[in-house]
């Protein structure tokens, strides 16, 4: 299988806030963020 990889790049920290509960529920899922 195939690893799965979430990459985000956010120009200010302030930022990833509006993605922080997306990338938990990729992490919960097994991808790799």
């Amino acid at each position: 299988m195939a690893d799965k990889r979430l990459l985000g790049v956010f120009a200010h920290p302030d930022d990833e806030g509006s993605i922080g509960g997306a990338l938990l529920h990729y992490h919960s899922l097994g991808v790799e963020t």
